[in-house]
């Protein structure tokens, strides 16, 4: 006869009176079961609370992890240039081409201002190019040039500026003046060509030029004005790139 039946009622008996432990006759047949029982209650106890208080966190974690995502991408891009913004670039008006050349209230010391030869409009505006003919430049967006001579113990000098409704226009103008004096049907002076770093755009040419035997004209792009000087009479570099200088300065 087996003692199989008896095993089970005193199990189901101990189940149902929520016994902490089996009967001690028991202990060695059920010992397992009866170690687990408690444990595994206590764990999914343990995990409810620990489920329920995430719950409760999780909008506060939501927030820290969108903080700590924030900081990464502040260091990752670099933190916007909110205090230097971008400047808006100057657009030029015929009133401020005055200001611009060296005239008579220049700064360029042992240098007057010859008034005998001072051009406006077209007049100033066609001086840079070659007067044998062929492309002439566009004039339906030009709006107004301006050109000076200065002369002194230094030397002989052209401050030149030409002005467009728009800097595109303005370009255009450019790139037609750079051919022109490139171009070997116009100075033909492209292998003396250097870049001054003028500007948004910038040329010099070095060579025999505007009738002169030896001259060197710098010229750049500044928006919608291009401006230019010109060391035509005993000039040297220094001293016409001194020209430029003040030029651009005046501009800003």
């Amino acid at each position: 006869m087996t003692r199989q039946p008896e095993f089970d009622r005193v199990v189901s008996d101990w189940l149902d009176d929520g016994a902490d432990q089996a009967p001690e006759r028991f202990v060695w047949l059920a010992l397992d079961e009866v170690e687990r029982t408690p444990q595994r209650a206590a764990w999914v106890a343990a995990t409810e609370e620990f489920l329920m208080q995430s719950k409760r966190a999780a909008p506060m974690l939501g927030i820290a992890a969108a903080v700590v995502l924030a900081i990464i991408a502040f260091q990752f891009l670099g933190s916007p240039n909110v205090g230097d913004p971008e400047p808006t670039p100057r657009v030029y008006a015929p009133e401020d081409l005055p200001s611009i050349i060296l005239s008579d209230d220049g700064a360029v010391d042992g240098l007057a201002a010859q008034s005998e030869t001072r051009l406006s409009g077209i007049a100033a505006l066609v001086t840079p190019l070659e007067p044998r003919g062929g492309a002439t430049i566009d004039t339906e967006r030009f709006v107004d040039a301006l050109r000076v001579d200065l002369s002194g113990a230094a030397g002989g000098f052209t401050t030149w500026t030409a002005l467009f409704e728009t800097p595109e226009a303005a370009a255009e103008a450019f790139d037609f003046l750079v051919t022109e004096h490139d171009s070997p049907d116009g100075w033909g002076l492209a292998a003396s060509r250097e870049d001054p770093e003028l500007g948004e755009e910038s040329a010099m040419w070095t060579g025999q030029q505007y009738d002169m035997v030896s001259a060197q004209t710098i010229m750049w792009r500044q928006g919608n004005l291009i401006l230019a000087a010109v060391g035509w009479a005993d000039w040297e570099p220094e001293e016409v790139r001194m020209v430029a200088d003040q030029m651009a300065d005046r501009a800003k």
